[in-house]
């Protein structure tokens, strides 16, 4: 459990995000949660700025921004981490795929100061 404890972040109350934020769809919060608590990689539709894109992505932190929750990802499409809203994430399935959880110190270091856009 206390290896769980330690993939979820807190971070500062997220104010520029409170407007646009909406309730995440409940059909993808059951695959997400499983993909993140058995360390499966998740195909999901994601939206952002009105462009789609389906992704493949290893969920390795869950970060809250009050009200916002984000999935700190290793995105297969670009190579790269990523943070994705939930909220954002308009269809999500388990793949076969799983992965080892990587440093939460290395991945957030790639994103710069994540805070100070939220």
């Amino acid at each position: 459990m206390s290896g769980l404890r330690r993939r979820i972040l807190v971070g500062p109350t997220s104010r520029n995000i409170a407007e646009s934020w909406k309730a995440p769809r409940a059909a993808v919060l059951r695959p997400i949660q499983e993909s993140f608590f058995e360390q499966r990689a998740l195909e999901l539709t994601y939206r952002a700025n009105d462009v789609r894109t389906v992704r493949v992505v290893e969920p390795h932190y869950l970060l809250l921004s009050w009200p916002a929750w984000f999935l700190l990802v290793w995105d297969h499409l670009r190579g790269a981490v990523r943070m994705l809203r939930v909220d954002r994430i308009e269809s999500a399935r388990l793949t076969g795929s799983t992965f080892r959880v990587r440093s939460s110190e290395s991945m957030l270091a790639t994103l710069g100061d994540v805070f100070a856009a939220l």
